[in-house]
């Protein structure tokens, strides 16, 4: 009897590692013509698929459609702090915790973390919070998942914020072992702490301006810029190739009511905004 569950719950796992697998090459097809982009890149499920053990659990900071992929071939607890998400796939086990603000940061509710936490966890994948709030919560709550001594990988590191939350990990112990255009896989070497220092520079917002446009190019003293980030809000009707606007600010919206408006959106809308010391526009 224990023979046949053994062999039954390895069949089982081969049809779902074909499915995952068939799900692989569907979204690389999408992803290299250009059509899916709110979900990882295709090159981090096939990692994982390499080098996660099947069934095992994982933890998604941040739910979205990657959800629903990985819930095929692995066990996944998915933080997400809005309402309207959580529950959207019923493999996945949610962990609801809303946006909450810190002071100097916003980030997850942690005591709602805390709570839903599993035991152990055989990846973590961040990739939420928005830009919008922004992420490096995770590094300064590290002290809540460094337990679980597993590979994490951070999406997103084309962006400032991001790229510094990486440089963060890696002077603090850890080593990069895996990465792809837009993100990067670690794993501690000698550490499972994160220096304050190092963290505090984290919430350490400078200048930002916001400058609003009906164009899809930008001046070139804001494509130059170094010591202050941009919030673009674009008033055109081009919004396919508004993508270039996206691509060269750390934040982006478009609106198209008069400038009095779009700013009180703005601040609305992309909270991480009143963070910053110094506001221009």
């Amino acid at each position: 009897m224990a023979l046949n569950k053994k062999i039954q719950l390895e069949n089982d796992y081969m049809q779902m590692e074909k499915k995952f697998i068939e799900e692989i090459e569907l979204l690389k097809l999408a992803q290299l013509q250009n059509k899916k982009k709110c979900v990882l890149s295709y090159e981090v499920f096939e990692w994982v698929l390499k080098n996660i053990p099947k069934g095992s659990r994982i933890l998604e900071i941040g739910s979205g459609k990657s959800s629903k992929i990985f819930s095929i071939l692995y066990q996944v607890d998915s933080i997400e702090h809005d309402s309207k998400y959580a529950g959207k796939y019923a493999e996945v086990k949610y962990i609801y915790a809303p946006i909450k603000d810190y002071g100097k940061y916003l980030w997850y509710d942690t005591s709602k973390i805390k709570l839903g936490l599993a035991a152990k966890y055989s990846l973590i994948l961040v990739d939420g919070p928005t830009d919008k709030t922004g992420r490096e919560g995770f590094a300064i709550n590290f002290d809540l998942f460094s337990k679980f001594n597993c590979p994490v990988l951070i999406d997103e590191i084309n962006r400032k914020g991001e790229a510094k939350m990486l440089a963060c990990f890696l002077q603090n112990g850890f080593e990069i072992i895996a990465r792809g255009k837009k993100h990067s896989i670690i794993k501690s070497v000698h550490s499972k702490k994160l220096n304050k220092k190092c963290t505090d520079s984290l919430t350490k917002y400078g200048k930002i301006i916001i400058y609003q446009t009906n164009t899809t190019k930008l001046p070139e003293k804001l494509l130059k810029r170094k010591d202050f980030d941009l919030c673009v809000i674009y008033t055109g009707k081009n919004l396919e190739k508004s993508r270039y606007l996206k691509d060269n600010s750390e934040y982006y919206l478009s609106e198209f009511g008069l400038k009095a408006h779009n700013l009180a959106i703005a601040f609305r809308e992309i909270p991480k905004i009143k963070k910053y010391s110094e506001i221009w526009f």
